[in-house]
């Protein structure tokens, strides 16, 4: 069977021309083009508490659409932005089975969650782990640290129980035939495929992408797409028979010039993706603009990195 949702991705809704009818405008794109539910993969805002309603506008929309999300590095930047408050707020799904002893979400310290829909199965994964090294242990970023800081080697880290969890849900789906598709705010491309190269994928790159691959060795298409933002840029190739989309900031234009000049975008950007049942894998973008038609002095070369103000239309049909 197909499916078809709506993807988007830092938003970083409090620092930046983010408003709250762009988050109505993607929830009206996804009604419009009968998504089955919205994605978003990290960076929603650093200040979940001061805005409940941008969480409120998206898991009670009008159209009863479901949500999942990931957390993104600046999602516990905030120390009001506790793990009791955020995780349960990255859905509006019950059903969804996270990564503790019985499946429910608890006290939030889990922040890791899987949902399967007909024969597919998302996987939202949690890369904002790093190693503390005064206590010695890899540990999610705390409420109060967005980025970790610069001591935190790794990082974007998944942190060994959640290494095991992946290993054990993409075990379960690959032994009932169900499609995998993975959401994280770090990437799992990395390297220069398709010409471009992921400046910080997840340092447990090596050790997912082992995973992926052995489940495809044992039934093919068991992983057959792989979803992430954090980057701010337009990016989708394929690697191992499957597709790696990097997700475009939604309204924050190119994270590198930003700290230093805002180049910001004028619409917000989401993409539709549509995955058939023989594995065509269809990435509707989106056409924006730069603010107030502001672009960066370098925007040629941008272009070639994945920056510009839009994400691109791209097909893929997997083997």
């Amino acid at each position: 069977m197909s499916i078809k949702f709506t993807v988007f991705s830092d938003l970083h809704y409090d620092r930046n021309f983010a408003r709250h009818e762009h988050v109505e405008e993607i929830i009206e794109s996804a009604k419009a083009k009968n998504s089955e539910f919205i994605m978003h993969c990290g960076d929603l805002t650093r200040k979940w508490t001061e805005f409940t309603e941008l969480s409120e506008t998206l898991l009670s929309n009008k159209y009863d659409l479901k949500v999942y999300g990931t957390y993104g590095n600046h999602d516990t930047e905030s120390v009001d932005n506790t793990f009791d408050f955020v995780t349960p707020r990255l859905t509006n799904d019950q059903n969804v089975v996270w990564g503790t002893e019985d499946g429910k979400v608890g006290n939030g310290d889990v922040t890791y969650f899987y949902v399967d829909k007909g024969g597919y199965r998302f996987i939202f994964i949690d890369t904002n782990h790093s190693y503390f090294p005064k206590e010695g242990i890899i540990k999610h970023a705390p409420p109060g640290m967005g980025e970790a800081p610069p001591e935190n080697e790794p990082r974007h880290v998944l942190g060994e129980n959640q290494l095991k969890w992946l290993e054990k849900v993409l075990d379960d789906a690959c032994e009932k035939g169900l499609h995998c598709i993975t959401a994280s705010h770090a990437g799992f491309a990395g390297f220069k495929e398709g010409g471009w190269e992921h400046p910080t994928p997840s340092y447990d790159i090596e050790k997912v992408r082992a995973m992926f691959n052995k489940v495809n060795a044992k039934r093919p298409h068991t992983v057959i797409m792989s979803i992430n933002g954090h980057y701010h840029t337009d990016h989708a190739a394929t690697a191992d028979n499957m597709v790696f989309f990097s997700v475009n900031s939604c309204m924050t234009g190119w994270w590198d010039c930003w700290h230093s000049k805002p180049y910001r975008y004028g619409l917000p950007l989401y993409a539709t993706v549509t995955i058939t049942d023989d594995f065509e894998i269809i990435i509707e973008g989106k056409e924006g603009c730069w603010l107030d038609g502001v672009a960066p002095e370098n925007e040629e070369h941008l272009k070639t990195l994945g920056v510009h103000a839009y994400i691109s239309n791209n097909t893929f049909k997997l083997k």
